[in-house]
């Protein structure tokens, strides 16, 4: 629409493949398999063999000579265009090639990120060069920060991610409810969390891993996290797995039929007076009577009632530190 001429591409075997003129598609464009010969451009000023008067200039990428621009008219008046032409079709394939090295390059890196993500074994070298020819150095610290939300949000978390997230820090989206981020570790990491948590306006849970040299470690702790905070109700959305790591160790405790029936007679017999709920706040306030008490909003007498009871039912003594131990590891394995 902008050259008032006839424009003729064809491919590194003169074949032409686009032009205005549709008759002449998939033809062999003699004028353009010299200039590919010559390596340099071809004016044609009579008719010969079917070639039209024109110039026929070729394309080149790195100093080869991939196809050849032809532009129909008198040389002298089409020669500015074919050099525009010409330099405009080179920019074009710079830019494709770069954009597909790029989409290449970050499609590896994404490869690596999974692969690091569910790796729990020692590095091998060819994975630490692999991660050192896209960019990613392992030597600096990272944990695991899994985001898990309704995947109706997962677009709209996706952007705040990409947002929030420093140089040396990584994304994945490891299925439509779950996004792992690598963070780096430093004495602002929690702070960063909080404000990420913040910046998410929609109901999303956070799993924090341990800062681990092989960084699968970290992502299986911050599943865990998220895990055991759902189970058991805790009053945040933020789960870190160094508050939680003794939680899931007991968690091999589960199944333990004996434990459980502890659980299920204190819910049963001790239903209307929420000895559960008295027992999780005790031990959430290290035992400290009159603290529980305000809490519970009882009176400190209730209190020891509700303690005294929970005795009865389970043989178990809340006042005594094994017992209590034992209480809540019932309470925790019945849970998981």
């Amino acid at each position: 629409e902008i050259i008032p001429y006839n424009i003729n591409i064809m491919n590194e075997k003169g074949i032409i493949i686009g032009s205005g003129d549709v008759k002449r598609l998939n033809t062999v464009h003699q004028g353009a398999i010299e200039a590919l010969s010559q390596k340099k451009m071809i004016e044609i000023n009579k008719p010969y063999k079917g070639v039209k008067p024109g110039v026929n200039t070729p394309i080149f990428w790195r100093d080869t000579p991939i196809g050849v621009i032809g532009i129909t008219g008198t040389p002298k008046e089409v020669k500015p265009f074919s050099e525009l032409v010409r330099v405009t079709a080179e920019l074009l394939i710079n830019q494709q090639y770069t954009f597909n090295q790029r989409k290449t390059k970050e499609k590896l890196k994404e490869e690596l990120l999974y692969e690091l993500a569910y790796n729990t074994s020692k590095y091998s070298n060819s994975l630490i060069a692999r991660s050192s020819s896209l960019g990613i150095d392992l030597s600096i610290p990272r944990i695991a920060v899994i985001l898990n939300f309704e995947e109706i949000h997962a677009k709209n978390i996706k952007s705040v991610v990409l947002d929030f997230l420093d140089k040396n820090e990584y994304s994945i989206t490891l299925s439509g409810t779950n996004i792992l981020l690598f963070m780096q570790y430093n004495v602002f990491l929690k702070e960063r969390i909080q404000n990420l948590f913040k910046l998410i306006k929609f109901n999303v849970f956070i799993g924090i891993g341990l800062q681990e040299i092989i960084l699968g470690k970290s992502v299986k702790q911050a599943f865990d996290a998220i895990k055991i905070g759902k189970k058991l109700s805790f009053n945040t959305n933020i789960f870190d797995y160094k508050n939680l790591s003794f939680i899931s160790t007991l968690s091999n405790f589960k199944g333990n039929s004996e434990y459980i029936n502890l659980i299920n007679k204190l819910e049963k017999q001790g239903k209307q007076t929420d000895l559960i709920k008295t027992l999780l706040v005790y031990v959430h306030f290290n035992g400290e009577l009159q603290t529980t008490a305000e809490a519970l909003h009882i009176h400190r007498n209730t209190l020891n009632y509700r303690l005294d009871k929970i005795y009865e039912i389970t043989n178990k003594n809340p006042k005594n530190l094994l017992d209590l131990l034992e209480l809540y590891t019932a309470y925790i394995v019945s849970k998981l």
